[in-house]
C-alpha cells in the first residue's frame, strides 16, 4: 500500500486567517515540489481573498436590512 501525505496551508488575509486548506498527496514524491507549492500558495491567496469578499458582502447585506 502507498503513502500519503497531506499539506495544510492558512487562507490568509489582511483581516486574518479565513480558514484552512488541507491537501492530500497520493506520492510523497511531489509533495514538495517548490513549483507546486508556489501554485497552491497562490490558489490560497486567491480562495481567501473570495472568502473574504464573500464575508465583507454579507456583512454590508445585514447592517442594510438593519437600517
Amino acid at each position: 500500500m502507498g503513502s500519503a501525505a497531506a499539506l495544510y496551508i492558512p487562507l490568509i488575509t489582511e483581516q486574518g486567517t479565513q480558514g484552512v486548506l488541507g491537501i492530500c498527496f497520493n506520492s510523497t514524491e511531489t509533495q514538495y515540489d517548490p513549483e507546486r507549492i508556489q501554485l497552491l500558495d497562490a490558489f490560497c491567496g486567491l480562495a481567501a481573498l473570495a472568502i473574504n469578499r464573500i464575508k465583507l458582502a454579507e456583512q454590508a447585506r445585514e447592517s442594510s436590512n438593519h437600517n
